[in-house]
């Protein structure tokens, strides 16, 4: 039985989903036939080490899985995840698997073929790209990777008319502009049906118009080697999904696929196991301000931060991050009805509807027993007297005599911390008056991590000269205490006016920007191997020297 603010959520919002963690164990607690498309780039099988992009630990576990064995190996781990993907996937929807020449035919045959049938394949788009290679190789060099496009049923979805390109023109020597058409390639003069030509064509399954690698536009490039450009990401979407669908990417990697189902008002899930990975992905995601953010706007959920487009910029798309631990901070000061909520369901219980008048009760165990949520630290006496008047009135006097003849627990309080003094009291309630209450911490429900402190200083101020024009050039170092960093965030001058400067993967802590006259803001973020944040602001003036602002030692540099 589900409560009715879980029947709610479910009706009426749909909260978009960043995972950190194990793509299998995750997918097995989704819904079966839940999204409409999903998109997976797997790590192909090269048994290489650059295919470690992120260098965490959890990437780096990944890797030794799935390459423990040789190519039988790597299949089954591929599989097992692709058998939950089709058991999410909706009747009418589609997967698309992108791979190289190293496993393509074991994927096709052994995985795509066996798990959809070979009756819902549906094309083999290969996509060709240009790069150096070796002049001196002896076989042609590969340029292109395989996506395997299946369907769950012949019930699919394909919007032919969203995804047509232009007709390519030729030019001949004499100045005249041809149109190539027809599936015979026959050439057809500017005579043709004007309405035929604007409508355009569908592109081939092999695809030779999008970019890659270093050659993505530096407004998407994110500084990773396998990056996927945009368009492509934004082809398949259109062609196999509407507005208002849930599109999947269970190796979300640097968040592309996210990216473009924002841009084109989808929703989305994407999992990933490195912690960079994540970050990177949040980052840009709050960073994106090519959306229109009111058509994706919803409530604020606790697991993520949801309100705030970057650092600085309130604006932003809605969605949950969701960690190996919850962070401290934003569920103890997060919204008082959805924190009782959240945790009355993790601890196996039912959530009160009312957010008033629910006479201190906020949630039920399936056998009935009231539960009661603090969002306090050291919770005091007194609420053990409330809560036992509140059990009595929800119980009835019969059944709150009964539990104490058959010395069972009367209610529950969840709280971050309790107090000597009702510890003290809940003692004397079950010693002398048979009432027994328990006390459970909300660590005891949820894994909890608190934030890094995290601290900003200015290593070195040095004034530049360059083609005329000077500048300031300031060497910051970020500090945050803790061991288990995996990597620094840094942002200079992001708010609603500038997109600034972003650094998304810094594994050191230390980095140089440049500065003309004026002010000034830097921040940055320190994100451990549990994917908790912590974040620092520091703003400074710079007007012939550099002056930091808000630090009571007024630090000059």
């Amino acid at each position: 039985m589900k409560s009715q603010t879980q029947k709610n959520m479910e009706e009426k919002i749909f909260i978009n989903r960043l995972i950190l963690g194990d793509n299998l164990s995750q997918m097995k607690k989704m819904e079966s036939e839940s999204v409409d498309l999903i998109y997976l780039d797997p790590p192909f099988f090269s048994n290489r080490n650059y295919e470690v992009i992120w260098g965490d630990e959890g990437e780096v576990r990944s890797f030794q899985d799935r390459f423990s064995g040789g190519v039988e190996h790597y299949i089954a781990w591929l599989k097992e995840r692709v058998l939950e993907m089709h058991r999410i996937l909706k009747p009418t929807g589609s997967i698309y698997l992108h791979c190289d020449y190293h496993a393509d035919a074991y994927i096709r045959v052994n995985i795509l073929d066996k798990i959809f049938g070979a009756e819902n394949f549906r094309n083999h788009i290969i996509w060709c790209y240009s790069g150096p290679s070796n002049g001196n190789m002896k076989m042609f060099p590969k340029k292109h990777d395989s996506i395997f496009w299946y369907s769950k049923s012949k019930n699919y979805m394909f919007n032919n008319d969203k995804i047509r390109i232009p007709y390519k023109e030729l030019h001949s020597d004499k100045g005249v502009k041809s149109i190539i058409f027809g599936s015979n390639g026959i050439l057809q003069n500017e005579s043709m049906r004007k309405e035929y030509i604007e409508r355009g064509k569908l592109p081939f399954d092999w695809w030779d118009d999008f970019p890659s690698g270093g050659h993505i536009s530096p407004k998407e490039r994110i500084g990773y080697p396998t990056q996927k450009p945009e368009a492509l990401l934004e082809r398949i979407i259109k062609a196999s999904s509407n507005e208002g669908d849930i599109v999947f990417d269970p190796f979300c990697g640097g968040g592309t696929t996210l990216a473009v189902a924002v841009k084109l008002n989808r929703r989305w899930i994407g999992i990933d196991q490195s912690v960079a990975a994540i970050a990177v992905t949040e980052a840009r995601l709050r960073g994106n301000r090519s959306v229109d953010f009111n058509k994706i706007r919803s409530t604020q959920k606790i697991k993520g931060r949801a309100i705030d487009a970057n650092l600085f910029n309130p604006d932003s798309v809605v969605f949950t991050v969701e960690k190996y631990k919850y962070d401290y901070e934003e569920l103890r000061y997060s919204e008082a009805f959805e924190f009782e909520s959240f945790i009355v369901q993790q601890d196996g219980g039912y959530s009160n509807s009312k957010q008033r008048g629910d006479n201190g009760i906020d949630g039920h165990y399936p056998d009935r027993t009231p539960i009661q949520v603090k969002r306090s630290e050291k919770i005091v006496r007194d609420v053990v007297d409330r809560f036992r008047t509140a059990v009595e009135r929800d119980l009835g006097k019969v059944e709150f005599q009964k539990c104490i003849e058959e010395k069972r627990r009367c209610g529950t309080i969840i709280a971050f911390s309790f107090g000597k003094g009702i510890i003290e009291e809940v003692a004397r309630l079950k010693n002398q008056d048979g009432i027994i209450i328990d006390l459970k911490r909300v660590d005891e429900i949820v894994s909890i991590a608190k934030r890094p402190n995290v601290s900003i200083n200015i290593e070195k101020a040095e004034k530049m000269e360059k083609g005329g024009k000077s500048f300031w050039r300031l060497e910051f170092s970020a500090h945050a205490g803790d061991s288990s960093i995996e990597l620094f965030q840094w942002e200079v001058d992001v708010d609603e006016k500038s997109s600034g400067e972003r650094v998304l993967n810094d594994r050191g802590g230390i980095y140089s920007f440049d500065f003309s006259e004026g002010e000034h803001k830097v921040c940055v973020k320190a994100i451990t191997s549990d994917g908790i944040t912590g974040e620092e602001v520091l703003k400074f003036h710079v007007n012939g020297k550099v002056e930091v602002e808000e630090k009571k030692e007024g630090r000059k540099v």
